[in-house]
């Protein structure tokens, strides 16, 4: 019995062994006619596969083809930086060039029509310009100064001429370029309170002796036409004078208007006499056939100004007075 369960167990091993053997030998085969096949496929695929290839060799073939395109792509990569680095330099260059020549082509522009004495659009150009550049910068600079010097200038031989509202006028149109110059706004304020003003709108006589005023629409005749903005100075029938005292506090300079006989008021000649601050500073002899004479009293500093008529059998008129 013992025998028998031997030969029991034996057998059984055998088979079993033999079972392994027969399962390794079907796995074993069915293996290699998997990795055939994947070779094969692979090779329809993969350039570097050659379907006689065993399978380790395609997937080293496999491998070694993905670092050469990895390389490949490195490179590529190198390579189109270098050409972006190359293109971005050469659009750098054409920027520069077409910067360059929109900047000489309005400092040409600018130069030209400074040239031809239209500042303000010249220094509107540099002024608003979008290319910027030092040599803008310079040339707007520069004329902007020689424009603020010939402004000034111009407003002064304006001035000299009694054209303040053409002078105001001049300064008041180049704000637009140098709106906040606080020399030119300064300059503006002084030609204003320089600028001539109705004596008898600013400043009446505190004394007066046989005066009568003559402003708004009453006025006085003389040469055959009518002057406003002044005063006459009565007849003086015995020996007296007849006078208009004022006091400009020192804050003028010069008044100025006509002088004459007022037409129709007698026949005698008559002498007007001027005195500053109890001075004799001028002698005016009126004659009744004279036209009016021009009338210029210097008061530069002058705090009490005193206008007399010698007495005389006739009437003295001022007109168009003004005071600066």
């Amino acid at each position: 019995m013992r025998d028998t369960m031997k030969d029991a167990i034996a057998g059984t091993a055998v088979g079993a062994i033999i079972t392994g053997i027969v399962s390794f030998s079907i796995f074993h085969f069915d293996n290699i006619e998997t990795q055939k096949t994947i070779v094969d496929t692979l090779s329809q695929h993969f350039d570097s596969v050659d379907k006689n290839m065993s399978y380790e060799q395609a997937l080293e073939a496999i491998y070694n083809e993905k670092e050469n395109l990895k390389n490949d792509i490195q490179s590529l990569n190198t390579d189109l930086n270098n050409l972006n680095e190359e293109l971005n330099k050469k659009k750098a260059e054409i920027n520069t060039l077409n910067s360059q020549e929109e900047i000489n082509k309005i400092i040409q522009n600018a130069t030209d029509y400074w040239n031809d004495s239209n500042f303000i659009q010249s220094l509107t150009l540099l002024k608003n310009s979008k290319s910027k550049s030092s040599d803008i910068e310079a040339l707007y600079k520069q004329y902007l100064n020689q424009y603020k010097e010939h402004l000034l200038s111009k407003a002064d031989s304006f001035v000299s001429e009694n054209k303040y509202d053409d002078a105001i006028a001049l300064i008041n149109d180049s704000l637009v370029i140098m709106a906040n110059d606080t020399i030119l706004k300064q300059k503006i304020e002084e030609i204003k309170n320089s600028k001539p003003q109705a004596l008898m709108n600013l400043i009446l006589p505190y004394e007066t002796q046989g005066y009568t005023q003559k402003i708004s629409s009453d006025s006085m005749q003389m040469d055959g036409n009518k002057y406003y903005n002044g005063f006459q100075l009565a007849a003086s029938p015995s020996q007296t004078t007849n006078y208009a005292i004022f006091n400009l506090n020192s804050k003028y300079t010069k008044i100025t208007g006509v002088i004459g006989h007022i037409d129709g008021s007698g026949t005698n000649d008559r002498t007007v006499t001027i005195f500053a601050d109890g001075s004799l500073i001028d002698t005016i002899d009126i004659n009744y056939q004279d036209l009016p004479k021009e009338l210029l009293i210097n008061v530069e500093g002058v705090n009490q100004l005193k206008i007399e008529a010698t007495y005389a059998w006739t009437q003295t008129g001022f007109g168009d007075l003004h005071i600066q």
